[in-house]
């Protein structure tokens, strides 16, 4: 399979330089503005309104990025910031999450855009962790709660990128398999205890002075192209089940996942838990206005690799994009008015087309059915593009449900798992 990913990547690289002239990459610049959220508070009114608003902690877009002190959770954070959002960076690292704080809000303050948030280091977050996710909600409940907040109203938040992730595992602290507890069990009760603050918020979309369209939070959820590589009928190391061959439309395929020393796939397994989190959290919740959508960030060269052998570094740098780049799709989850349907995105031009009313202009012009996993690994970087993912599309009984029994097994387990 690698011999062949290498080969792809070098006629895709090719054809990219060839290419170049003739097309337009979609960054997250290219998004209309009439398709993007209208940012409630920003720096261009008065300074006096500001500190006013600084002191009660009120009409301030917050944001929440998990693994925001460095790679694809850092230049999301920039340009939330950029834009007007205050976001809050949760991170493992105190010193580390000071300091890229320290950063984003110097270049941000040099920049002439404007208008623009602030980064903001609170309180270290260990998604390996629950009480460290305890912990950390619990101290963003206290530090944004507004002076008018008398009877403890939740405080509002607009954004939550769920972005953290690593793709070595092991045993956490929690007794869980290190890996899926941080890539998923870890951001789904971070999102369980801040459903009150994202219900609250307000995100809508203008054209003039008319408001369009208002939904409450975003959430965002970094899923992976090894989505693809997480087989139904994949068998786990387990003697429990003597040769039965269970499927992940059963709540026991999901706990094994969690278990340590039982699946040697669990990366591809989180990544997939992911897109089906997000699903389940626009069904339950999508009728009060919630809106979440998983992301693939492409084949980045970010700190995910720091445990790789050193030497191996330089050559990603050649072929995979830089973390700027990763970071687009999440950008454009965390702020666009995306079409109902919109999932799933991902940063690769692929070989067919969806048909859509979508005009040349349009911001969410690109739209691909379900695609082979390697143009999805390493092909044409077009910015963004929303695209159908690969889920378990039957449930037990043949009917063709879209995940959706697969993803309310892995609702009830995760709510087991993290009491």
């Amino acid at each position: 399979f690698m011999p062949l990913s290498l080969l792809s990547t070098i006629l895709v690289h090719v054809a990219g330089l060839l290419c170049r002239p003739f097309y337009t990459i979609a960054s997250e610049e290219c998004l209309l503005e009439e398709d993007c959220f209208v940012v409630p508070y920003s720096s261009s009114s008065s300074s006096t309104t500001r500190e006013e608003g600084d002191r009660k902690k009120k009409n301030v877009p917050l944001a929440i990025v998990t693994g925001s002190n460095t790679g694809i959770g850092y230049y999301t954070t920039l340009h939330l910031v950029k834009r007007g959002y205050h976001v809050i960076l949760a991170c493992r690292s105190r010193e580390r999450g000071i300091d890229a704080a320290k950063r984003i809000n110097e270049e941000v303050t040099t920049a002439t855009t404007g208008v623009s948030g602030k980064a903001i280091f609170m309180h270290p977050l260990d998604l390996s962790s629950f009480p460290s996710v305890k912990s950390f909600v619990s101290t963003f409940q206290k530090h944004f709660q507004t002076d008018d907040d008398e009877n403890n109203v939740a405080p509002t938040l607009h954004i939550l990128v769920n972005n953290a992730g690593i793709n070595f595992t092991g045993t956490s602290t929690d007794g869980l398999d290190l890996c899926f507890q941080t890539n998923y069990l870890g951001h789904y009760l971070l999102t369980k205890l801040l459903l009150p603050n994202l219900l609250k918020a307000k995100n809508y979309v203008k054209k003039g002075d008319v408001v369009v369209k208002e939904e409450a939070g975003r959430v965002v959820n970094l899923s992976s192209v090894m989505h693809h590589f997480c087989p139904a009928t994949s068998v786990h190391k387990n003697q429990e089940h003597q040769g039965e061959v269970i499927t992940h439309n059963s709540e026991e395929w999901w706990k094994e996942c969690a278990r340590p020393n039982i699946s040697c796939n669990t990366y591809a397994e989180s990544k997939l838990a992911a897109i089906l989190f997000t699903m389940e959290l626009n069904r339950r919740y999508g009728n009060l206005g919630l809106r979440s959508v998983a992301v693939n960030p492409g084949a980045v060269n970010s700190d995910i690799w720091r445990d790789f052998p050193r030497f191996l570094i330089p050559f990603f740098s050649l072929i995979y994009l830089n973390s700027k780049d990763g970071a687009r799709t999440s950008i454009v989850a965390s702020v666009a008015n995306l079409p109902k349907h919109a999932l799933y995105l991902q940063p690769y031009w692929q070989p067919k087309k969806k048909s859509t009313n979508a005009s040349l202009s349009s911001s969410f012009r690109l739209e691909y059915p379900m695609t082979f996993p390697l143009s999805e690994m390493l092909g044409l970087f077009v910015g963004y593009a929303i695209t159908d993912p690969r889920l378990p599309y039957e449930n037990d009984n043949g009917e063709k449900d879209g995940g959706l029994q697969s993803a309310r097994a892995l609702w009830n387990v995760s709510e087991e798992l993290v009491q």
